[in-house]
């Protein structure tokens, strides 16, 4: 759930409350407002999404000597933001991870409307990734490396959920996001960072999930295709499913026909064909064996059916 702010005080206070002691410079006259996602909330990691009116959000000199050494990774969602920390002016393009210590002053911000998130960590966890002699700080990051995808996707999975994630499942997404940002460590450095294979396997199930809730409706979407938008193997996301009991066919179907269902009581006037197109299935007939051992029933006889309340 986002909470609105409307007056620059009552933000950082609660940024400061839960992440972060910071300031903020509003640019122009238009009346400030902000609205705020507490994604994750743990001890080690929190994960924050913010949109907020133009401006530039700051740690001075001031605020750096509050002793907080925690580390965050910053990305814009839509749009770029200008950065100054540790002597470098960075302009960060939307959807461009970078490093920043909190024990530094750092400026970042933006002339139009902010939309970003916001990781923060733990030193433990920073210098466990072996992020604080990487060189990595203040330094854009490749958006295309596998482990910062992953890791960006994972958080807009736990972000596309009704409620911040706290105590124990906060703790638990905490740690999966922990080895990712190991793993995206490992991987910008050329290091062997060790991770646990079982909480980065987590991660990616719950993203390919994601995916297929997503994209059931494309005709051509099959493992192969999921797998590589992943970069893995379509025999490693196939194990993934398999492990969590999970038939790669039948939910794919389930989702086409749940679609295809709702939208039969709903389109009185829409042909059936179409509607199964719509919903995935490139296969009228197929649809139609498959649509009445599901439901007992043929699409026709569903159509007059009243949509639930």
């Amino acid at each position: 759930m986002e909470i609105s702010y409307n007056r620059i005080d009552d933000l950082l206070e609660a940024v400061s409350q839960r992440l972060i002691s910071v300031d903020f410079r509003a640019i122009g006259d238009a009346p400030f407002h902000a609205s705020v996602k507490w994604v994750v909330a743990s001890p080690e990691i929190s994960v924050m999404r913010s949109r907020h009116s133009p401006g530039a959000t700051f740690r001075d000199h001031r605020k750096v000597r509050d002793g907080d050494d925690s580390f965050s990774l910053i990305y814009p969602v839509n749009s770029s933001l200008r950065l100054s920390h540790l002597g470098n002016e960075r302009r960060v393009a939307a959807g461009q991870p970078i490093f920043t210590r909190h024990d530094a002053v750092c400026e970042m911000g933006a002339a139009n409307r902010c939309n970003f998130v916001a990781l923060v960590m733990s030193p433990s966890v920073a210098r466990s990734a072996g992020l604080l002699d990487s060189g990595m700080i203040a330094r854009r990051l490749p958006r295309s490396l596998p482990a910062l995808t992953l890791l960006k996707d994972y958080i807009s999975v736990l972000d596309a959920r009704d409620r911040s994630l706290t105590g124990e499942v906060g703790c638990s997404a905490a740690r999966h996001i922990g080895e990712l940002v190991r793993l995206a460590v490992g991987e910008l450095t050329d290091r062997q960072i060790e991770t646990d294979p079982a909480a980065i396997a987590v991660s990616r199930l719950d993203v390919a999930l994601a995916f297929l809730r997503r994209d059931f409706r494309e005709p051509d979407l099959s493992v192969a295709s999921m797998a590589a938008a992943q970069n893995i193997s379509p025999r490693y996301l196939h194990r993934l499913f398999e492990q969590a009991g999970i038939r790669f066919t039948g939910q794919l179907n389930e989702l086409r026909l749940t679609a295809a269902s709702e939208a039969l009581r709903q389109h009185a006037d829409k042909p059936i064909a179409l509607i199964a197109m719509e919903s995935g299935f490139s296969d009228i007939a197929h649809f139609n064996r498959l649509f009445r051992k599901r439901f007992g029933m043929t699409p026709g006889a569903m159509r007059g059916r009243k949509s639930e309340p």
